[in-house]
């Protein structure tokens, strides 16, 4: 195909160039033709001159008359065996003029160029008047205005006038037969140069083309000349080195690649394991504050049992003992099962759920942790939208991560305050560089009124490992699977501190 297309496109140029030359040569070797045919034209009115002037020589020795009839009529002779079509005789004191044959001239300019040549004794030569020739405008007719010398003396003046229109017909009718034969000469040369540059050309490239595109990794290149200073030759050991060293780095490129999968697999699952971890530190934590919840139901089902024990109570009280044991029960069942549903490591799902709900239930949660016991939580999930997709346990260790931190910087405040912990939802529109259309995205403010994190601190809370908690009271992990999971989601990130406040912005997209 791309050879076909080189032969065609290599064939129309040639012609037009090889026709656009021989056009070019044509029209300066007419112009050239043109220009010897008008010479000639003037060397032959400058002979009919030399005519006249001997007439008139022998016309005043034998009869002492300036311009008879004879005169006249071998002028006109003359005039006419010559091809001139017009001319004009002046006697010495321009007052007597003799014109012969007809043509469009002006015959004004002609007495004034006749009258010029007496007065300055020179031949003058000049045109007149335009007509279409060849390949554009020419000069219609030729002036020829001369004095007459008789014994060295300027008796008389004449002009004779040539219509060139004669010689542009003429080489029209030679042109018609060069146009046909400079077509036929490019055609005829446009064959015999394709045919040449077919064979020293096209068709080695296109066996080329062939073999590069029939070349397999496991066998080789071979040369298309034999001959070693044919430049065929040299392209295709070049591109054999090329189509070699390709193979070579597409299995250098096909060994990264394998690498980098089994990297990628490796990261996956170094992240997963970093977001497990993370948890489980969380449910250290809420643990902790568990057991305590725990035990209160506990030594209150203890004594209920001892009471319960007794011989002297009566079915009543025990059927009101038995029923308070079950409620302490089922309140620790729902601490149990509430841990339990965090600290589940499933696999990831996304799907549709609601922020609020997730919110509301994480609240309900640290409600009853002695964490946030003197900690005031207040929700503001103002949102008109709240519905995205994601992976809602892994968003729900964000926010557990969140509120836990909020609580531990509250705690470490330097002057004991009332705590607060402030979360709010809204819907925004979020430009985008690529696009003029914003997107939709839900933005989540978390803030407490703890003491803040230093300017120093706030570029580094992301990074995995970094931590400003006290030694064995935080792995420097938590920010950084928060920052890793709403990633992940398409969403983002930032905190911002003052010095008794801390607030953390996460944007989520509603469509992934």
């Amino acid at each position: 195909m791309f050879t076909g297309r080189l032969k065609t496109y290599f064939t129309i140029n040639t012609a037009f160039f090889l026709f656009a030359g021989m056009l070019l040569i044509n029209m300066v070797l007419v112009k050239i033709d043109q220009r010897a045919l008008v010479k000639s034209e003037i060397s032959k009115g400058f002979i009919l001159v030399s005519a006249l002037e001997n007439s008139l020589r022998q016309s005043l020795e034998k009869k002492n008359v300036f311009f008879n009839s004879n005169n006249k009529y071998l002028f006109r002779e003359l005039l006419k065996e010559a091809g001139f079509n017009f001319a004009l005789f002046s006697d010495p004191k321009n007052k007597q003029k003799y014109f012969f044959g007809d043509c469009g001239i002006n015959r004004d300019r002609l007495v004034q160029l006749t009258h010029k040549a007496f007065l300055t004794k020179k031949k003058i030569t000049a045109f007149d008047d335009s007509v279409w020739g060849l390949f554009w405008k020419e000069n219609r007719y030729m002036i020829i205005s001369s004095p007459l010398f008789v014994d060295q003396k300027t008796t008389a003046s004449v002009s004779i006038v040539l219509d060139l229109l004669k010689i542009y017909n003429q080489t029209r009718q030679t042109q018609q037969i060069v146009f046909i034969y400079i077509l036929i000469n490019t055609v005829i040369l446009t064959i015999i140069s394709v045919k040449r540059f077919s064979r020293v050309t096209v068709t080695p490239l296109k066996r080329m083309l062939a073999r590069v595109e029939d070349f397999r990794e496991d066998e080789d290149f071979f040369l298309i000349h034999e001959k070693e200073s044919d430049e065929f030759s040299r392209l295709s050991s070049s591109l054999h080195r090329m189509l070699k060293q390709i193979s070579g780095d597409k299995e250098k490129l096909r060994e990264t690649v394998t690498s980098l999968k089994k990297t990628n697999l490796q990261l996956k699952e170094a992240q997963k394991d970093l977001v497990k971890a993370e948890k489980l530190a969380s449910v250290g934590r809420l643990s902790a504050g568990i057991a305590h919840e725990i035990g209160n139901p506990v030594s209150i089902i203890i004594g209920y049992l001892e009471l319960l024990k007794q011989h002297d109570i009566s079915d009543k009280e025990k059927k009101d003992f038995l029923c308070r044991t079950e409620v302490e029960i089922n309140r620790i069942n729902i601490i149990i099962r509430q841990l339990l549903d965090f600290s589940r490591t499933p696999e990831e799902f996304f799907r549709k759920f609601s922020v609020h709900e997730l919110l509301n239930d994480i609240s309900t949660v640290f409600e009853m942790q002695p964490l946030l016991a003197d900690i005031k939580l207040e929700l503001h999930l103002s949102a008109e939208e709240d519905i995205i997709t994601a992976d809602s346990d892994q968003l729900r260790q964000v926010f557990m991560n969140l509120m836990i931190n909020a609580a531990d910087s509250i705690a470490s405040a330097p002057e004991k305050v009332q705590g607060k912990i402030n979360i709010s939802t809204s819907k925004i529109e979020k430009p985008l560089t690529h696009t003029s259309v914003p997107i939709q995205m839900l933005k989540i403010i978390f803030t407490d009124n703890g003491p803040g994190i230093s300017d120093a601190d706030i570029e580094k809370i992301f990074d995995p490992f970094y931590t400003t908690k006290e030694p064995g009271k935080g792995t420097g992990l938590g920010l950084y699977v928060c920052f890793m999971i709403i990633d992940k989601i398409g969403g983002t990130i930032k905190a911002a501190s003052e010095k008794k406040n801390t607030t953390l912005t996460i944007l989520l997209p509603f469509d992934r």
